[in-house]
């Protein structure tokens, strides 16, 4: 016996927006999974499987998705025939965060796929269709679409609203200057910095290198916390970052990630930069990348478009990125006379919790306006 007991779903009174492509997250139930992909295909969806949610999250900005995902809640007895399962599923905006739709569905049948099916389909039941054909989204249409939209700046409105994007920096010395990439800052009509303890300022573009990817901004904030310069880094040593990548999607209060020195050249050999490991998406721009003992080593600049080189090799590489090398730094900071703490030593090794409180008390949030 089979028998749907409730579906209900509903949209955001406040989204006027039509969504194109669906997300499907990796957290979702495995057995609600197979059925929301063939449901929102059904929908007209453009949709995008769950293996490629974290390639898409640390490469992409797509204007128009939705991400997706179902989980189970709980279970409720039916008088004589038995027991029902209950799904609940929401999709939430891949930009902004905001939660678009909430849905949840109960069915009973005679398997616990069968229950997990059917209360899928119920809770998604009044998605709306978008008037389009369904397909899966290949690596090859991925890269062809959306490669382009990675770095671009966002497009303005006709009526001139604002748009802003995010990014990182770092105090480099008590007097008020941060360090970021040239990137973050480029094209911004203002720029604010929020500290880690909430403080918010204004901030002004001192100097800039293009070619480097790298600027130093100005504050009132005077922080009695900034980051030490350290030796030239070594291949292999441990490495660390906080940063604030996907501001929306994942903390707002920062997120501390780390990994190795992989190579002591960057892309193509270039001498400016060196590859790191560690985990990297959009926003993590201009964060400090410090090692074990909390001495700068290089600045946060780049990862490796994974969509661009599965479409030229076949392969896709994981967490290869790039930092601008601390030497880039110092040269940009001697050039115009800003004072910066050197500190070669070798000081006592920090646990990983206790890295990240230190490199979390310089950081900053970096807000462009444009």
């Amino acid at each position: 016996m089979s028998a749907t007991y409730q579906t209900k779903g509903s949209y955001s009174g406040e989204t006027q927006k039509q969504y194109t492509y669906a997300l499907l997250s990796p957290l979702s139930h495995p057995l609600s999974k197979q059925e929301m992909q063939g449901f929102l295909l059904e929908k007209g969806y453009t949709v995008i499987p769950d293996k490629l949610y974290k390639i898409i999250l640390e490469n992409f900005i797509i204007q128009d998705a939705l991400v997706f995902q179902c989980n189970a809640a709980g279970t409720a007895e039916r008088a004589v025939i038995g027991i029902s399962q209950k799904v609940s599923c929401s999709a939430v905006d891949y930009i902004s965060g905001k939660r678009i739709y909430n849905g949840f569905g109960e069915h009973m049948g005679d398997f616990e796929e069968d229950d997990f099916i059917g209360a899928t389909a119920a809770a998604l039941n009044n998605i709306s269709y978008t008037g389009e054909s369904g397909h899966i989204l290949s690596l090859q249409e991925l890269a062809t679409s959306f490669a382009a939209r990675e770095n671009s700046p966002p497009d303005h409105e006709e009526d001139n609203k604002s748009e802003a994007s995010f990014g990182t920096g770092f105090f480099i010395n008590n007097k008020g200057f941060i360090a970021t990439n040239h990137h973050v800052i480029d094209e911004c009509k203002s720029i604010s910095v929020e500290t880690n303890i909430g403080n918010i300022a204004s901030a002004e573009i001192v100097t800039y290198s293009e070619d480097n990817d790298l600027a130093v901004i100005k504050t009132s904030i005077n922080s009695k916390k900034y980051a030490s310069i350290s030796a030239p880094p070594l291949q292999g040593e441990y490495v660390a970052t906080y940063g604030f990548p996907l501001i929306g999607l994942l903390s707002d209060d920062g997120i501390y990630t780390d990994g190795r020195i992989n190579a002591l050249k960057g892309f193509g050999g270039d001498k400016n930069y060196l590859q790191v490991s560690l985990p990297v998406q959009s926003g993590n721009s201009g964060g400090a990348l410090v090692n074990k003992y909390g001495q700068l080593v290089g600045i946060i600049a780049s990862k490796l478009n994974a969509i661009k080189v599965a479409d030229m090799t076949g392969e896709i590489p994981q967490n290869v990125n790039f930092a601008v090398k601390e030497s880039r730094l110092t040269r940009l900071l001697d050039r115009v006379n800003i004072l910066y703490s050197s500190n070669h030593s070798g000081k006592k090794a920090y646990l990983p919790e206790d890295l990240n409180k230190e490199i979390k008390s310089y950081t900053v949030l970096i807000s462009c306006q444009y």
